[in-house]
């Protein structure tokens, strides 16, 4: 087996294009081997799905973004404040997509992955930069049962291109292709435990523009 792989490096070395016009599918070589590449698409499991919300309990920043559970189950991803009967609360929204990916199989090599979302409501009251969101892994218990103890489970890592939501268009599917981070989470025997949170959430901004929100309404259904 060694011998065949040097051999196969010896013919990429003495004719590179030869190499790419075979491994491009163009022209076949019978000394070099062929590689099968395939994708996959993965829909979030319906109980796992959802936002858990911390929503106008506190008007802490620090105690909203670091509470230990929720208080409600949304379907947004949302972070702001607002205005309730002159008292300043913070809402903070972070969605939940577990999907499992253990037909991947444990001979699979994940190379690439993109993320997915359909959204139906987009407001960017916040505009300073962090007015975007991002995919996170989290470490949710169940995965097919998202809890209001959940909350603290979204993790802080990037794992794809911030997306800023100014002038989004609304009904609308927004892909985001997730970096070497990012499609490492993806598990090929399990659960691909993946979620989203706001810039200010992530990078701990407090948004302190009064009553204001930024938000984006995610259809589920879509997804």
């Amino acid at each position: 087996q060694e011998i065949a792989i040097r051999e196969y490096f010896d013919k990429i070395i003495e004719n590179p294009y030869k190499s790419f016009l075979h491994f491009a599918e163009i022209e076949r070589s019978r000394y070099l081997p062929k590689i099968y590449l395939a994708t996959a698409n993965f829909n979030p499991n319906t109980g796992g799905d959802g936002s858990v919300a911390h929503f106008n309990t506190t008007t802490t920043w620090a105690t909203a973004r670091d509470a230990a559970a929720g208080t409600d189950f949304h379907i947004d991803i949302s972070c702001g404040r607002s205005n309730l009967g002159g008292i300043f609360y913070y809402h903070i929204d972070r969605a939940s997509m577990p999907y499992n990916t253990s037909s991947l199989g444990s001979g699979a090599v994940v190379t690439a992955g993109t993320h997915a979302i359909y959204i139906t409501i987009a407001q960017d009251d916040i505009n300073d930069g962090y007015d975007y969101w991002n995919v996170v892994q989290t470490t949710i218990a169940d995965p097919t049962a998202i809890v209001l103890e959940d909350f603290d489970q979204f993790g802080t890592t990037k794992g794809s291109t911030n997306r800023d939501i100014t002038g989004l268009a609304v009904d609308t599917t927004y892909t985001d292709t997730l970096n070497a981070t990012g499609f490492g989470w993806i598990s090929v025997t399990g659960w691909t435990k993946l979620g989203m949170r706001f810039g200010h959430d992530i990078d701990n901004v407090d948004p302190t523009s009064g009553n204001n929100n930024n938000l984006v309404r995610i259809d589920w259904g879509a997804n």
